[in-house]
C-alpha cells in the first residue's frame, strides 16, 4: 500500500491529506498531522472525497440528450464532439444576440479556485462581463466591510483569543477541521465563547453565553451592542478618531 501526501479541495481551507492506495484504488484517507490547516483532523467531505474517483455513477464521458427534455435519454459522445457543440451554440448566441447574452455562474464545486482563471479567460474571449456567483449572499458583503474597516480580509485569531463571538455561524458544520477545532482548543485554554443563534447548534451547546434573538432582530442586538461600546468608550479611540477628522463633519466635541 502506497501513501501519497496531497490536499483536499472540497472547500477553500485545503486541508492536508494522506491518501493510501493499493494499485489504482484508494483504500483509505486520513488527515495530515503536519499540515497547518487541519493538523490531522478531517471532515466527512474529506473522507468521502475518494468517491470523486470511485463512485459507480461518476460521469467519465460527456452526455448528449437524444430525447425530449425530462425523459432522461442520453448518449455518450467524445470530448471533441462536446466542445464543438458548445462552441457552435455559444457562437450562434453571440452572433444573434451579442456576447452580453452569455453568462457563466460560478458555483462552489471542488477545485474552483484553480479553474477560475480559465473561466475568466473564456468570458473575456467571448466579450461577456457576465461571470457571477452567489458570493453576494455570503462572502462579498463580509469582504467589503472588512476592507473598508481594516484594508483587507482578516483571518480570525482564534488561537490567541480571550473571548470569541460566533454570530449565526456554526463552524462545526462548515469548518470542522479548522475553525471548530481552533475554537474548542481556545476554549480549553480559558477563552470565553459567546454564540448568537436562535438554534441550539453544536457551537451553542458549548457556549459560555448563548443568545437567542428572534429571527429578524439581529440588527437591534448589533445596534444595542454598538451603543454600549460608544457610551462606555470601549472602542480604540486612536483608530476611530482619524476617520472622524477626515470626514470633516464632526467637531472635536462630537467625538466620544
Amino acid at each position: 500500500m502506497k501513501m501519497i501526501k496531497t490536499i483536499c479541495q472540497m472547500c477553500y481551507f485545503y486541508c492536508g491529506l494522506h491518501v493510501y492506495k493499493r494499485g489504482d484504488r484508494i483504500v483509505k484517507i486520513e488527515g495530515d498531522q503536519d499540515h497547518p490547516t487541519n493538523k490531522g483532523t478531517i471532515c466527512p467531505k474529506g473522507i468521502a472525497s475518494q468517491q470523486l474517483l470511485s463512485d459507480t455513477k461518476r460521469l467519465t464521458q460527456p452526455l448528449l440528450r437524444v430525447g425530449p427534455r425530462g425523459r432522461g435519454r442520453w448518449k455518450e459522445i467524445s470530448w471533441d464532439e462536446a466542445l464543438d457543440i458548445i462552441g457552435e451554440r455559444l457562437g450562434k448566441i453571440r452572433e444573434r444576440y451579442g456576447p452580453q447574452f452569455i453568462s457563466f455562474h460560478r458555483g462552489q464545486a471542488p477545485g474552483w479556485d484553480t479553474a477560475l482563471d480559465y473561466v475568466e479567460r473564456l468570458m473575456n474571449a467571448l466579450g461577456s462581463p457576465n461571470l457571477f456567483t452567489h458570493g453576494h449572499l455570503c462572502f462579498t458583503p463580509r469582504a467589503i466591510a472588512h476592507r473598508a474597516t481594516y484594508g483587507g480580509v482578516p483571518e480570525p485569531d482564534f488561537d490567541n483569543a480571550k473571548c470569541i463571538l460566533l454570530w449565526g455561524f456554526n463552524p462545526a458544520y462548515t469548518s470542522l477541521p479548522n475553525y471548530a477545532r481552533r475554537v474548542m482548543e481556545a476554549k480549553s485554554k480559558g477563552a470565553k465563547l459567546i454564540v448568537v443563534d436562535p438554534r441550539l447548534t453544536e457551537m451553542a451547546a458549548k457556549a459560555d453565553l448563548w443568545l437567542r434573538p428572534l429571527p429578524g432582530t439581529d440588527l437591534a442586538l448589533a445596534l444595542g451592542m454598538a451603543k454600549v461600546i460608544v457610551e462606555e468608550r470601549l472602542y480604540d479611540s486612536e483608530f476611530v478618531r482619524p476617520d472622524f477628522d477626515k470626514i470633516g463633519r464632526f467637531s472635536e466635541a462630537s467625538i466620544p
